[in-house]
């Protein structure tokens, strides 16, 4: 069995440091091969994790789709992993979110929508949040934790404003890496986020050890009095029968926006006013990053702006959009 995060060659091989890609080009699928036995083992390896995350080198084009075949069909068997593939480097990313990866998600979906129905478009116009939401791009194939797409009546072609990824079990590089290739397909998008969980000691999965079911199936389930009772404290570790389920070390907040005149958001530019880096965990410091979000939020604004006003909206919906301003604390 594989170890949890590890990078996986398989035949044929990809040599170390290839995973970089060169973010002004658009890269091509180099091979077409399929091998089905390959194919096969990744299968295996995706039936047994829990929670964990691989990469997968030199995985052909056609390999990812006998894989996702084989996944939509019974001979795959079932399995909560989220797949994304890279044709260029021939790359095959698969992460198993946790129960602490979809609550961020779910949290931060939730604050753009309200933040978003404040603005109060027309109904012309459709800008909402959405989880899971498939991306098929020359760069990159998969499903972006959450994007925002902007759509109107005038312009039928979506187009997405937003994206962000939420990292848990997987590398930072890993998922920069996904990052970069949403961007060289969309390279009009307005805001980058990132949300990187760093962990303390690795998951360890648990597997399907009968003891550790039995036991959590027995025991009493607590209440969120009870549970607060009893952890009053910060995050703790978690180790159920031997087995890290969760060991946080820090919380890390990135948020990128377009700068005026760039023709895309450069993921490489870590200073200045287009990019702020803050914690969550082990302290809370959100400061720049809620000024800077609030930028994005101005970028939206003004795209909605540019649609209703070619799509002839009357004036008093205009004004109202037009003074419109981000919330404070986001």
């Amino acid at each position: 069995m594989a170890e949890a995060g590890q990078a996986l060659s398989i035949l044929p091989t990809v040599s170390p440091g290839s995973m970089a890609m060169r973010h002004n080009t658009i890269p091509q699928p180099s091979d077409s091969s399929l091998n089905r036995v390959k194919c096969k083992r990744i299968l295996t390896i995706l039936a047994q994790a829990q929670q964990e995350s691989f990469v997968f080198e030199g995985v052909s084009f056609r390999d990812y789709i006998y894989i996702m075949e084989l996944l939509d069909s019974d001979q795959g068997g079932k399995t909560w992993n989220k797949l994304m593939f890279l044709p260029h480097p021939q790359c095959l990313m698969v992460s198993s979110p946790s129960p602490l990866h979809k609550f961020i998600i779910t949290h931060l979906m939730d604050e753009l929508s309200c933040t978003l129905r404040t603005l109060l478009l027309p109904k012309s116009i459709s800008c909402q949040p959405a989880g899971n939401k498939s991306f098929n791009k020359e760069s990159i194939e998969g499903i972006p934790d959450l994007t925002v797409d902007m759509w109107s009546r005038h312009n039928t072609e979506l187009r997405r404003v937003l994206l962000g990824e939420c990292t848990f079990t997987q590398s930072d590089q890993n998922v920069t890496e996904k990052l970069w290739a949403y961007v060289l397909d969309v390279p009009d998008i307005l805001v980058v986020c990132k949300r990187l969980i760093k962990q303390g000691d690795r998951y360890c999965s648990p597997g399907a050890k009968p003891s550790v079911a039995k036991g959590l199936q027995s025991s009493h389930l607590l209440t969120r009095a009870e549970f607060c009772s009893v952890n009053a404290g910060d995050f703790m570790q978690t180790v159920v029968d031997g087995h890290t389920w969760l060991s946080l070390s820090s919380v890390e907040i990135h948020v990128w926006v377009r700068q005026p005149g760039d023709s895309d958001i450069n993921l490489d530019h870590l200073d200045g006013d287009g990019h702020t880096v803050r914690t969550l965990f082990p302290t809370i410091d959100v400061d720049d990053v809620n000024g800077v979000f609030q930028c994005g939020l101005q970028l939206i604004k003004e795209a909605a702006l540019c649609e209703m006003k070619a799509g002839d909206v009357e004036e008093r919906i205009l004004d109202n959009v037009e003074g419109w301003s981000p919330p404070l604390a986001f």
